[in-house]
């Protein structure tokens, strides 16, 4: 009994380290679709290296105007609204929110908060990183 409270204790820290919720992640990016997708941004991308303060290797998979894959050591999904990319990316009880422009020379480039919606009213606030991605290969 007592190993199952201290659980239940723990993981209720963890997730209340969180501002957003996974649950609340997807209902953002289904938000975001609002056009075709204008890029396909399947394959292997050069983020910056990891342990340099880039993202480290990105790889991914579109689907239509959906999207999934990793990113460093983080998990990612994502929309492509038009030329613009919105992702959640997430590893643990870290996690990122993202807006991407897809660039004339292919780079997507933009920037990603720290457990903030990059567009909502808390992302003033939230630690800001910058995100440059070349495609390495398709």
């Amino acid at each position: 009994m007592k190993k199952t409270l201290l659980l239940v204790i723990a993981l209720g820290l963890l997730l209340s380290c969180r501002t957003i919720m996974p649950d609340k992640t997807a209902a953002w990016l289904d938000g975001k679709q609002q056009a075709v997708a204008g890029v396909d941004i399947t394959g292997k991308w050069d983020c910056g290296p990891y342990m340099d303060g880039g993202w480290g290797e990105g790889i991914f998979t579109q689907n239509g105007n959906r999207v999934t894959g990793t990113l460093g050591p983080y998990g990612v999904n994502g929309i492509v609204d038009g030329k613009v990319v919105y992702l959640v990316i997430e590893s643990g009880t870290k996690m990122y929110t993202a807006k991407l422009n897809a660039q004339e020379d292919g780079r997507l480039v933009g920037s990603s908060v720290y457990n903030a919606f990059i567009d909502g009213e808390n992302a003033k606030d939230a630690d800001s990183y910058n995100i440059t991605m070349k495609r390495m290969e398709k």
